[in-house]
């Protein structure tokens, strides 16, 4: 008796499982083929400025088509889209950890991203990828907000701060008389945000620098004195550093009016002299 094949529903499934990864892998290879095109075209659109990866042994297709087995061609493609071949050139430069980083920013940081990768890089690597939003609302600001304000502060104000107020705030900050003076900065424009920067007299602080006093005059919005006698509580240091400004200013000022007063007496009483002596004369 002749026995009859067994059908194995197994063997079906491996085989049906195995043509599909070979269709996969065709797909993902056309698609990763077709994205390291776009690359070279968008490389070649700048042909007047060469590339690092021109001289390189790995060459733009086959570096753009490593990035895309990794990350995946619509990352690539977003990369090249928002932040330009520049974008691509630095993942070369300083490693794929800067792709994982862009694909996490917004497009303006992207963008941010591609522009000075070299300058911003340690300070994300660092401090988070706030760093680069930052650039990206204030650009060229990034690097002076973490000098002046330090990684804590800097991620702060990056995530609660206007794109518009940042410039002043930072002008500002920079014209401190005091890391005190600035912490107080830091703490109106938190209470009263841009209302705060609008008090603060910006000739005056080119001229003089940013005072505590001028802080608390500003963040209080009420006469000098009161303004400095509710701060004494929260802020004893900085309001003492404010009375003795304006003690300076009023002792000043008090000593320019005595002698403009002693001045002017002086001077009629010499002139009522003359005139008397000229009376006894004649």
């Amino acid at each position: 008796m002749t026995k009859k094949p067994r059908f194995s529903f197994s063997a079906l499934f491996i085989a049906m499982f195995l043509f599909g990864l070979s269709i996969d892998s065709i797909a993902q290879g056309g698609m990763v083929a077709h994205v390291a095109d776009e690359a070279v075209e968008l490389f070649a659109k700048r042909a007047a400025r060469a590339s690092v990866l021109d001289s390189s042994s790995v060459g733009v297709r086959a570096f753009t088509e490593r990035l895309a087995s990794k990350f995946g061609d619509d990352a690539v493609r977003l990369a090249m889209r928002d932040g330009g071949p520049e974008l691509i050139e630095a993942v070369a430069i300083h490693g794929d950890d800067l792709m994982e980083l862009a694909m996490k920013a917004s497009p303006a940081g992207r963008r941010a991203l591609a522009g000075c990768a070299s300058e911003l890089l340690p300070h994300i690597r660092r401090v988070g990828i706030s760093v680069l939003e930052l650039e990206a609302n204030a650009p060229g600001l990034a690097s002076r907000f973490i000098r002046v304000f330090g990684d804590e502060t800097t991620v702060a104000l990056a995530k609660s701060v206007p794109k518009e107020d940042l410039p002043r705030l930072l002008r500002m900050a920079e014209s401190a008389d005091s890391p005190a003076t600035r912490d107080l900065l830091v703490k109106g424009y938190a209470d009263r945000g841009a209302a705060l920067l609008d008090k603060i007299p910006p000739k005056l602080v080119v001229a003089s620098g940013l005072s505590a006093a001028m802080v608390i005059v500003a963040w209080e919005g009420t006469s000098p004195f009161r303004s400095i006698a509710s701060s004494i509580e929260e802020n004893p240091d900085l309001a003492r550093e404010a009375i003795n400004e304006f003690a300076g200013a009023s002792v000043l000022l008090i000593s320019v009016i005595g002698l403009t007063i002693i001045g002017a007496i002086s001077a009629v009483a010499y002139l009522g002299l003359r005139r008397f002596a000229g009376r006894r004369a004649s």
